[in-house]
């Protein structure tokens, strides 16, 4: 997979909330390192795996709007607003959060990411 069709998948078809999907284009040694308003914290593989299970059980919708991306054969910079319905109001997205995120590629996987997020 490419990065351009990574991107597709991840942020245009609720791939942030598929425990499946992840588990493909994520590499077996993948390590996100991610800035956000409670601190700094590093995340494997598996504990990516489980926050998208968190983010089924709880919210009735998610949707990763990309506002830019920059491509490269081995980078992908993605900026984005997550936004996301509650079961008890599922008509109404909210924003949960502005991030964006830089992931490095390799052969058709992502192997890390760094991320910077803050909430809405």
């Amino acid at each position: 997979m490419n990065s351009r069709e990574i991107v597709e998948k991840l942020y245009n078809e609720d791939g942030l909330r598929n425990r499946d999907l992840l588990n493909t284009i994520l590499h077996q040694d993948f390590v996100l390192n991610w800035d956000s308003s409670v601190g700094f914290r590093t995340m494997s593989k598996n504990d990516v795996l489980d926050m998208a299970d968190e983010l089924k059980a709880n919210y009735q919708d998610s949707k990763a709007s990309v506002i830019d991306t920059i491509f490269t054969d081995e980078k992908l910079v993605v900026r984005y607003i997550h936004q996301v319905s509650t079961i008890e109001n599922p008509n109404e997205l909210f924003t949960i959060a502005k991030i964006i995120v830089i992931w490095d590629i390799e052969n058709g996987q992502i192997k890390k990411g760094y991320q910077i997020s803050k909430p809405e």
